[in-house]
């Protein structure tokens, strides 16, 4: 929703053999793009949005990745690699979930409500509703939260607790995009519904 999208469009045209572009042309804006606007020195991005900016960040740096491999760039690719692992900076491992840093890397106050809270370091949602993007690397999500059982709990109580409607709530809220691909992670997880 928010960061690079137009590196990800690039490079999912360009692994589906859509190719009637300036490829070059486009992996330069892309690059510069991710280069600009990304999670920088620290490798997160503090403040406000913390949460939302440095998760959708590690994602556009992995896309940067795949079409750094597939047009042959192989440092960049391995550069943008160890990027998209940059969503681990803000995940907590004493709270269990992800968590907002600030420019100093210390954690944000942790809110009474906790990952629930909408709008602690994230846009439009809450950490709970946030913290499932990573779909890049699913598995080493599934690590950082403990585990594929204990992320099949949290799913499933994810959509448990979602209203019948779907619409704008603090679950699987289907009127907003930072939760639009988590249904899918029941089937990356060995779980089809």
């Amino acid at each position: 929703m928010i960061g690079n999208p137009a590196v990800s469009v690039i490079a999912d045209a360009y692994a589906k053999g859509i190719r009637r572009f300036d490829v070059p042309g486009a992996y330069a804006y892309a690059k510069n793009t991710v280069e600009q606007f990304g999670n920088g020195d620290k490798g997160y991005t503090p403040g406000g949005l913390s949460v939302s900016l440095t998760l959708e960040y590690a994602y556009f740096d992995w896309c940067m990745a795949q079409l750094a491999t597939a047009l042959g760039h192989t440092n960049d690719s391995k550069r943008y690699t160890a990027r998209s692992s940059n969503y681990r900076k803000v995940f907590d491992a004493e709270k269990g979930w992800f968590r907002p840093r600030g420019d100093d890397g210390a954690w944000l106050p942790w809110p009474a409500e906790g990952r629930m809270k909408q709008g602690y370091g994230t846009i439009e949602s809450s950490p709970y509703q946030q913290g499932w993007f990573v779909p890049h690397d699913v598995p080493g999500m599934t690590t950082l939260m403990g585990g594929q059982q204990k992320v099949l709990q949290e799913l499933t109580t994810f959509f448990d607790k979602t209203p019948e409607h779907m619409m704008w709530n603090d679950y699987y809220n289907h009127a907003n995009e930072p939760v639009h691909h988590v249904p899918f992670l029941f089937n990356r997880l060995g779980l089809p519904g």
